[in-house]
């Protein structure tokens, strides 16, 4: 993937798709790769760590219903080896159709061959990032939930 593109036209079947898959490449190279349900959520991430640099790969799904495709995209374009995908979902009420689509969205993360962690434990008790950070001004140290270690792989600190 191109850094910062905009990829509709390799998941829509025309060209009018409103949602897309945004992909921000690390300037070198970078274990991690965060995956955002929203564009604000990534906003609110970069805000809190107060980060201008461009040191960690982003991608940005626009809706859990993508990441089927962000999965298939990763898988062939995204060396995997030693790479650990931290899910920065929102948080949704149990059994919703909204929690179903993160459940499976969660899943297609969890099939690739690396170490997938959950991140939005960090805002329990709000929809997503951006509500906690709107909410309380805090910053924290990311806690993670290990969903899924690599194979082969150790386990990566932030």
């Amino acid at each position: 993937m191109i850094p910062g593109i905009f990829h509709p036209q390799q998941v829509c079947e025309n060209q009018y798709c409103p949602y897309g898959i945004v992909h921000f490449q690390a300037e070198g190279y970078s274990n991690n790769i965060h995956v955002f349900e929203g564009m604000f959520d990534l906003l609110t991430y970069r805000t809190m760590l107060a980060t201008c640099g461009n040191d960690e790969d982003f991608i940005v799904l626009n809706s859990t219903t993508m990441a089927r495709h962000a999965a298939t995209l990763i898988q062939s374009d995204i060396k995997l080896n030693h790479k650990r995908f931290l899910l920065w979902f929102n948080n949704e009420k149990e059994n919703s159709k909204a929690s179903e689509s993160v459940w499976r969205a969660t899943e297609y993360f969890t099939a690739l061959d690396c170490q997938v962690n959950s991140a939005n434990g960090n805002y329990e008790g709000y929809s997503d990032l951006n509500a906690y950070w709107t909410d309380t001004k805090t910053c924290f140290t990311p806690k993670l939930v290990n969903l899924k270690v690599g194979i082969n792989m150790p386990d990566m600190s932030i």
